[in-house]
């Protein structure tokens, strides 16, 4: 009996005082939608390239559950943000949802029914190719540090073909390397073909923008930024 209470004792001290693992919230399409609205977070496809091509919600970024690299690529998500997560009918984004909570999310809201009950509610959906991977090569690290110690100024775009947020600071961050040209170099990096690169960068997340003056660096965060804000940021290494 002691035994009994002591273990009962224990197990709500640890929830009271918040040491459980994160949560998981299994949801409606509805409440998917006013949740997304209310506190914006990460949306996560966890379907196949096929599937998705055939339609996902706006913004989303793509991992494939079936991806032998799932589990890495989420520990390069943020995790101080929700993330709303969702495949087909429900039963792979509950597996994800699960492999996020282990990743150390906290907040996991999973679409019960998945995208066929999005679609059934009437809640847009957006057609695309935008996650067709990079067709670039891989840099090495020594590479990369060749090209940062021969140029005076150098931003460096560590992202993911997957990342949604990635995207959105794509034409921002080509717009800024015509807006400098011939005043600081603008490098992209795709973090998935450069892991040697990412691990020697210490880059544990994407997006991250970083500037390197005279082969060392000197600043970097992560998220994203409107355009003023970099071009703002990058004038005062020039």
């Amino acid at each position: 009996m002691k035994i009994r209470i002591l273990g009962t004792f224990i197990a709500v001290t640890l929830s009271l005082f918040g040491f459980a693992q994160g949560d998981i919230q299994n949801i409606s399409a509805e409440e998917f939608n006013t949740q997304i609205e209310k506190n914006p977070g990460i949306i996560l496809d966890v379907r196949t390239p096929a599937e998705t091509a055939q339609g996902y919600i706006p913004d989303a970024s793509f991992i494939d559950l079936y991806d032998p690299e799932f589990k890495a690529k989420v520990k390069l998500m943020q995790k101080d943000q929700p993330i709303y997560v969702y495949c087909r009918s429900g039963g792979r984004s509950a597996k994800a949802a699960k492999i996020l909570i282990q990743s150390g999310f906290k907040e996991v809201y999973n679409l019960t029914g998945g995208i066929g009950a999005w679609n059934s509610a009437g809640f847009k959906v957006k057609k695309s190719s935008a996650n067709t991977k990079s067709e670039k090569a891989a840099l090495s690290p020594q590479g990369f540090q060749d090209i940062i110690k021969s140029e005076d100024v150098v931003l460096v775009d560590f992202n993911t073909p997957w990342c949604s947020p990635c995207k959105k600071m794509a034409p921002i961050v080509q717009n800024i390397s015509t807006e400098f040209e011939g005043k600081a170099r603008v490098l992209k990096v795709d973090v998935d073909k450069n892991k040697a690169l990412a691990k020697s960068e210490n880059v544990v997340g994407v997006p991250v923008l970083a500037i390197y003056k005279n082969g060392k660096e000197v600043w970097r965060k992560s998220g994203t930024f409107t355009q003023q804000e970099l071009s703002f940021i990058l004038h005062g290494y020039i």
